[in-house]
């Protein structure tokens, strides 16, 4: 059973999700930084590129959005990007990837307005039934009632997992809905000036509930007011099903320590992860890909060495399911496993990682464990992980995860030195460095700075200066 929790203040909304209590997804939105995906703008060509088949599109929000040729197939159907959009022209484009690193929005003309029941398709005239419903029967009962649709409006639509055993009436009254919404974006459309937002997606909270009202959800649990009558009306309104499963939660114990949850999302942050058999696994991202490693760490096991490593291996699978579902990881992921001997043994361990990311929402494809125990895989991304939106690069070591020993910030100082040594004979020199690195110094290194005043008669001082960054150092000469 799915339990809904959202908790809010003054400065953000957090919501997480949970399967027979145990928390699987984790959702923070700050308040004042609403989602951008979903989002439609009337925007302005600023630059064609024929050789990436490409264009940059800017649609107000600072940093201009990219556009891929395959994504304007409703504007023509040529595959030059340079036959169908022209510098300066104005086009209806929708955000379908948030910016993440380097990179700006990437946009798209295809657009999609999501319902109840349906999306709409407004640039293209395509029907399509959400492939997690199975049943053939139904499949077919759904393209009918969308060929009728489409045969009324001229537009394209995709019958959601939501619609499945939905009545034609309760189709034809979301279809209705999405018209409304799609004539006022044409209106803001012929309105307006380019750069311009037309339409706005729904926010973090009535996503999550549109996206799981086809699910098995029990409670539906918020603990601040104001969201509470929101969501009352939302659900009156369009998700009727939901009616009764809304709670106020009105208890002085805080929601998310009422259902025990800090811990589990305390360790978002972690690198390092325990296993409960006493091995660990690593979690580490790069520009280009996210690199898990398994380690037994302190399991040592009660077999043979074979065992203990499979055994590790089943335990790690489990958690990497876990931990990448969780923090939303996405893209390109490589998993070290650690080298099983046997065949069936790495069959089984693919198995059962296959089995956890079943219960993912995201589209997930997985290779084969390799002979060397390396797993491929990749997770459908849309927007940037939940680590990546709550954290900072470390300001001292800038995001590598390391800094210079006390010995090599030492060896620098002593060549510094040694190049303007026969200057420096018979000075006070006074050494300015990070007041960390200065203990480290005095206490693990003092005996080059002794070296440098014996040979070279100097008169070294140092002096422990928080206006230094850990890894520099300034030589003042008196």
């Amino acid at each position: 059973m799915i339990k809904i929790l959202i908790n809010s203040n003054e400065i953000e909304k957090r919501i997480a999700i949970l399967e027979n209590n145990n928390l699987v997804e984790y959702y923070v939105e700050k308040i004042g930084e609403a989602n951008l995906i979903g989002n439609i703008y009337k925007g302005k060509v600023v630059k064609i590129l024929p050789g990436m088949q490409a264009a940059f599109v800017d649609i107000g929000i600072g940093r201009a959005g990219f556009l891929y040729v395959g994504d304007i197939s409703c504007l023509g159907s040529s595959s030059h990007i340079e036959d169908i959009l022209k510098h300066g022209q104005d086009i209806l484009v929708q955000i379908v990837k948030e910016p993440i690193g380097s990179k700006g929005v990437r946009l798209t003309a295809n657009l999609t307005i999501p319902g109840k029941y349906l999306v709409l398709l407004p640039t293209l005239s395509h029907i399509g039934v959400s492939k997690k419903i199975e049943d053939e029967s139904e499949r077919e009962r759904l393209k009918e009632c969308l060929n009728k649709l489409n045969k009324e409006t001229n537009l394209g639509f995709i019958a959601r997992t939501a619609s499945e055993g939905v009545t034609f009436e309760l189709l034809e009254e979301d279809k209705d809905f999405l018209l409304k919404i799609w004539d006022k974006i044409k209106k803001k459309y012929e309105s307006s000036k380019a750069p311009k937002l037309l339409y706005k997606e729904l926010g973090l909270i009535f996503r999550i509930i549109r996206d799981f009202y086809s699910l098995d959800v029990e409670e539906i649990i918020v603990n601040n007011r104001d969201d509470y009558n929101e969501l009352k009306n939302f659900i009156e309104s369009y998700l009727p099903k939901f009616k009764n499963k809304l709670v106020f939660y009105s208890n002085s114990e805080p929601l998310f320590e009422k259902y025990n949850i800090e811990h589990d999302i305390s360790k978002i942050f972690k690198r390092k992860i325990w296993l409960k058999s006493g091995g660990y696994i690593t979690i580490d991202k790069t520009e280009a890909l996210t690199a898990i490693d398994v380690n037994t760490g302190r399991f040592v096991g009660e077999k043979e060495l074979e065992e203990t490593v499979f055994q590790t291996n089943v335990e790690a699978a489990k958690e990497i399911a876990y931990q990448i579902r969780l923090r939303n990881i996405g893209g390109l992921i490589v998993i070290d496993f650690i080298d099983m001997n046997k065949k069936e043994y790495r069959e089984k361990v693919y198995e059962i990682l296959e089995n956890e990311f079943k219960k993912d929402r995201s589209k997930v494809k997985i290779q084969k464990i390799s002979e060397l125990g390396i797993v491929e895989m990749t997770r459908k991304r849309t927007q940037e992980d939940i680590t990546t939106t709550l954290v900072s690069p470390c300001p001292v070591c800038e995001g590598k995860g390391y800094i210079k020993s006390p010995s090599t910030i030492c060896a620098e100082i002593y060549r510094t030195i040694l190049k303007r040594v026969h200057y420096l004979k018979n000075k006070k020199i006074n050494l300015v460095i990070n007041p960390m690195m200065a203990e480290k110094i005095m206490e693990e290194e003092k005996e080059i700075i002794d070296l440098l005043e014996n040979n070279f008669d100097l008169n070294i001082q140092i002096e422990a200066s928080p206006t230094i960054p850990v890894e520099s150092f300034e030589i003042e000469v008196f």
